[in-house]
């Protein structure tokens, strides 16, 4: 999909900055056979990926998921965050009740991400 929405119900002020629209940055991760899209939300920036060690969908602040500040446990391998596979875990270990991360395809919707670069490989 070209966005995912990250929303969530009471949330953290801990975890408030990753709420908002990951658009699709053209860059990309290797995921085991498979190349992965790396999705970014501005202000603060924070970026949705598939890790390429665990197969876990992470929210980090950086591109090649080394800071991450979120994590879906259970997701190994899965092709969408968008999936009831496990919950969000925090780097302190807690889980994140109510965030939703959902696929969304209406161009109105997406952040614009500026500029991308190009694809990373974190090997």
């Amino acid at each position: 999909p070209p966005y995912y929405k990250v929303s969530a119900g009471p949330i953290t002020q801990q975890h408030a900055d990753v709420v908002g629209n990951y658009t699709n940055t053209g860059m990309s991760t290797k995921v085991s056979f498979w190349t992965r899209p790396i999705y970014l939300k501005l202000s603060p920036p924070m970026y949705l990926l598939q890790e390429s060690l665990t197969g876990e969908w992470i929210i980090a602040e950086d591109a090649v998921g080394k800071s991450v500040i979120l994590r879906q446990i259970r997701s190994n391998w899965l092709i969408s965050p968008d999936t009831e596979a496990g919950p969000w875990i925090g780097s302190d270990g807690q889980t994140v009740a109510g965030l939703n991360v959902t696929a969304g395809n209406s161009e109105g919707e997406r952040q614009d991400t500026g500029s991308v670069k190009p694809n990373i490989h974190d090997e």
